[in-house]
């Protein structure tokens, strides 16, 4: 070991370091040969980096893990957020044009949380402004932390 501002030096002769795995590592662990995020070996639409934070199988395709409906007028869809994948972010987006892409509570709202388990089902319900605009686009953003 080098000197450093970070620890102090002493005449041990050897020490335990423990190494955490981010969750991602280890669920690719988990599911080898499958590719990387952008990868989406079962053809499902979904690439792995969506089926990590959704709580889904990336070898077995999903039909529609996202439950869209029309209820009351409004656009909504349910959204699993895996307990485990703590070092993703989940973000549903709206756009009326496809080029701009808005989120948060202005345009996007959650109504409703349930426990599913290993996944968090969000209800999340599109409040966007309708001016000028008489239907938009819904897009789920997945990113690391």
């Amino acid at each position: 070991l080098a000197a450093s501002p970070n620890y102090t030096l002493t005449s041990l002769s050897n020490a335990t370091v423990v190494i955490q795995d981010r969750p991602i590592n280890i669920w690719y662990r988990a599911h080898p040969s499958i590719g990387g995020d952008t990868a989406d070996i079962d053809n499902d639409r979904l690439p792995n980096l969506v089926e990590y934070a959704i709580g889904t199988f990336p070898m077995a395709a999903d039909t529609d893990p996202f439950a869209p409906t029309v209820t009351n007028g409004f656009f909504q869809i349910t959204l699993p957020k895996a307990k485990a994948a703590i070092d993703v972010t989940i973000t549903p987006e709206w756009s009326p044009d496809l080029l701009n892409w808005y989120s948060g509570p202005g345009y996007i709202q959650e109504i409703n949380c349930l426990d599913g388990g290993a996944v968090w089902l969000t209800t999340q319900r599109v409040v966007a402004p309708t001016e000028g605009a008489a239907s938009g686009f819904v897009r789920i953003r997945v990113a690391r932390k």
